[in-house]
């Protein structure tokens, strides 16, 4: 009872981290520019000596940037291959199931109105939803 629980709930884990993902990447994607953008403008090395004051405050070397790019662009790749495992799964369900699955898990739709609308008992909803967390 308890392991099935867990696979339900991780079902839904997975697909509100896909969710996020979705909405993260956007933001991912306009931040790998700006770093590509500010990597351009890096200080080159000065050999002059310096008096006082605090300086220039983004003095980052090329090395800086490029690591920052490298890393947003590993957590741009790893958000794109679990949305596409995530589509790959979507791909192997029919219409019918796809569409309870999206709306249940996906859109948050209260199982009673997936009932309504697709005209089938709650229980055999509840039972899909078993042979889906199996897949």
């Amino acid at each position: 009872m308890t392991l099935e629980k867990k696979s339900k709930i991780s079902l839904k884990q997975w697909v509100t981290t896909i969710r996020r993902y979705e909405y993260e990447l956007s933001r991912l994607y306009e931040k790998l520019e700006y770093l590509k953008v500010r990597s351009i403008g890096y200080s080159s090395p000065s050999f002059e000596p310096k008096f006082g004051g605090r300086g220039v405050s983004n003095n980052y070397s090329i090395d800086y940037w490029l690591e920052r790019i490298e890393a947003c662009e590993a957590q741009i790749k790893k958000r794109e291959q679990e949305i596409e495992q995530y589509n790959k799964f979507l791909s192997t369900l029919d219409v019918r199931d796809k569409g309870i699955f999206l709306k249940h898990y996906y859109f948050n739709v209260p199982i009673r109105e997936i009932a309504r609308e697709y005209k089938v008992k709650t229980y055999q909803l509840y039972t899909l939803f078993n042979k889906l967390n199996k897949l």
